[in-house]
């Protein structure tokens, strides 16, 4: 079929057996052209395919940074909350702390009304 295609231009001995004789030989313009048409099919499928993995890679890449983001999200959330928390144990603590000394002077009253 491929020599059949080329023949339209002309023969190429390269492609037809030995056997058969070709009425003419190709010319530089077929020769051109074939040239042309096998260069531009294999630059578009070269194309396509660096097309294709670029559009993959830069895909992959968005997937990773909407993870960051979240991730950065929830980091910032955990981040206030842990604040949060940090500030009721310390209005806890605080509280303990009047607490016990309360508790201290009230022991001390108690002593120093069983010393009477």
């Amino acid at each position: 079929m491929l020599s059949a295609f080329f023949e339209i231009w002309g023969c190429l001995h390269e492609l037809n057996s030995t056997t058969y004789t070709c009425p003419h030989d190709i010319s530089n313009a077929s020769s051109t052209w074939v040239g042309l048409v096998l260069g531009l099919v294999l630059g578009g499928v070269i194309t396509w395919w660096v097309y294709y993995r670029q559009k993959m890679i830069s895909k992959q890449q968005d997937d990773l940074l909407e993870k960051v983001k979240v991730l950065v999200e929830k980091n910032v959330n955990l981040e206030e909350s842990h604040e949060k928390m940090l500030k009721a144990i310390e209005n806890i603590q605080k509280h303990h702390e009047t607490v016990l000394n309360q508790i201290l002077k009230l022991d001390k009253k108690i002593d120093h009304l069983l010393k009477k």
